[in-house]
């Protein structure tokens, strides 16, 4: 039976800094504000802003509107965010 690791709080902070890197760039990419991807994620401005700054905790709602209003997958958002077994 295998067991799956529970992140300690670095990785945490890594994949949630990460993650909002990510939401940055596809942002960018568009050349759309802050203002217009909050509005079209139906999401507060202050909000997107801190998980682009990697201090949001995103739901399972948040990832999915984020990803509509960027017209990206949510898994390209995601993906790789996971453990990292650093012990060797």
């Amino acid at each position: 039976m295998s067991t799956q690791q529970r992140p300690d709080d670095a990785q945490f902070e890594i994949a949630r800094a990460e993650f909002g890197d990510r939401v940055r760039a596809a942002r960018q990419a568009q050349g759309k504000s802050l203002e217009s991807l909050a509005e079209g994620s139906a999401l507060h401005w202050s909000f997107v802003s801190r998980v682009e700054r990697g201090q949001g905790n995103v739901t399972l709602r948040s990832l999915l509107r984020l990803a509509a209003a960027l017209e990206v997958d949510p898994g390209a958002l995601v993906v790789g965010l996971g453990l990292t077994d650093e012990r060797g």
